[in-house]
């Protein structure tokens, strides 16, 4: 006779499984045999998880459960004598998910009595442990470990009520003299951070605390705040030849009438009409500007960092993606009949501009990059042998002959393109000034 693949197929994967189950079966037994209470009734339930029905796991795990039970519970109360709460809380919290392992596979386990009331002390224990850690910590102003701790207490025992209060006002404490250690060492942006973490975990209980970590939060931002000026970009003369004649002025207009906020409060933007008022005047808007005339211009503008750049490569291209000869006729009474071409386009714009970024104080180029961006379109043009004029077409098809609407088409694409220019030079210029403020 013959027989079903698929029949066979699946006798095979249900003996397969019936070894694996039986081999998991045996393994538990080794486990048991050797002591291993724990594990073994971990594996029994694994055994039915996968079958509820196996032959003889259920009694034992009844069997063994109880007795893992049992070593997990006078485990923890040997590591609370021993001074190792955190480790009882750890065997405690095995032995309740053990119990509700078991009970999920039809195997109930009892949880011993007292059980509750240990756990709970030992957890207070173990807080206090980490409470005593962070305060050694913080004795050798190492206050990167004291807050560590703090937040192992708050999180891995879930503290509350006036305990929680407590230990959240000590991390908040830690906070604030980290804070002060880091503005004293003139790490502003750090101190900032620091504090602002304080507040963000303080509420009305801790009022007086939370109104000093906002005054250390204040200070570091009023003592750390940079001011950055971005210069009108200019462009080689490789890409002023091959680039729309409007992209480096859309692209400077773009800079400047970007609103984002920067991606920190310690950058603040010069206004750019200030910045452009400033080129006009001192008659640089016609040259690339080198660092020695940025940090001249940014000790005139008063700010601590200047950023500007130039186009270096544009590159335009042009693909057919369909070509055809459209049949028309010339326009008056009897017109004869002819033919022009038209081609369906994609039009891409590439771009590469580089930019530099001087620390006026210094005289130096603290940051020195390129964003590239491209853009593309498509585009329905047309060509005649004659003069199109005479040709009688349509509004939207007479349109498709026009250079102006030509012209017109590239501009638009040269704006979107500035656009996506402008975007990146801001968001990678802000981050730059930002990795250079402590």
């Amino acid at each position: 006779m013959r027989r079903n693949p698929l029949v066979l197929l699946l006798a095979v994967l249900l003996l397969s499984g019936c070894a694996t189950t039986s081999k998991r079966f045996d393994k538990a037994g080794e486990l048991e045999a050797q002591g291993r209470f724990v594990e073994a009734a971990e594996a029994y339930i694994g055994v039915l998880e996968r079958d509820r029905s196996y032959d003889g796991a259920a009694d034992r795990l009844a069997d063994v459960g109880a007795r893992a039970v049992t070593q997990l519970f006078d485990e923890a109360r040997t590591l609370d004598q021993s001074g190792d709460p955190a480790s009882g809380v750890d065997r405690l919290d095995r032995l309740r998910r053990l119990v509700d392992a078991a009970g999920a596979v039809g195997v109930a386990l009892t949880l011993p009595t007292g059980f509750d009331r240990m756990r709970s002390r030992l957890v207070d224990r173990a807080v206090e442990a980490l409470r005593d850690r962070a305060r050694a910590a913080e004795a050798r102003r190492d206050w990167d470990k004291a807050v560590e701790a703090y937040d192992e207490a708050l999180e891995r025992y879930a503290v509350t009520g006036a305990v929680r209060r407590d230990v959240v006002a000590e991390r908040a404490r830690a906070l604030l003299e980290w804070a002060r250690a880091e503005m004293a060492s003139a790490r502003f942006r750090s101190a900032y951070d620091k504090a602002g973490d304080a507040v963000a975990s303080l509420d009305s209980t801790n009022g007086a605390l939370e109104q000093e970590a906002r005054g250390v939060w204040a200070s570091a931002l009023a003592q750390g705040v940079r001011t950055l000026a971005v210069l009108p970009f200019w462009q080689t003369e490789s890409f002023r030849r091959a680039a729309p004649p409007r992209l480096r002025d859309d692209m400077n207009q773009s800079l400047a009438d970007d609103r984002r906020e920067t991606p920190s409060p310690f950058i603040v933007l010069l206004d750019p009409a200030e910045s452009r008022r400033f080129v006009r005047v001192e008659r640089i808007d016609d040259r690339i500007i080198d660092r020695n005339r940025m940090a001249d211009a940014g000790r005139q503008l008063d700010v601590d960092f200047v950023a500007t750049g130039e186009g270096v490569e544009f590159v335009r291209t042009e693909r057919v993606r369909r070509e055809e000869s459209v049949r028309a006729r010339f326009r008056g009474r009897g017109g004869a009949d002819t033919t022009y071409t038209r081609r369906d386009l994609e039009v891409r714009f590439f771009a590469r501009v580089e930019y530099r970024v001087v620390d006026v104080r210094t005289g130096r180029v603290r940051a020195e990059r390129a964003v590239e961006a491209d853009v593309t379109d498509r585009f329905t043009r047309a060509v005649f042998g004659r003069n199109p004029a005479d040709l009688d077409l349509s509004d939207r098809e007479r349109r498709q002959f026009d250079p102006a609407e030509w012209a017109r088409q590239d501009d638009e694409l040269g704006l979107q393109l500035a656009d996506r220019l402008s975007s990146q030079l801001a968001e990678r210029m802000y981050r730059d000034v930002l990795d250079l403020i402590d």
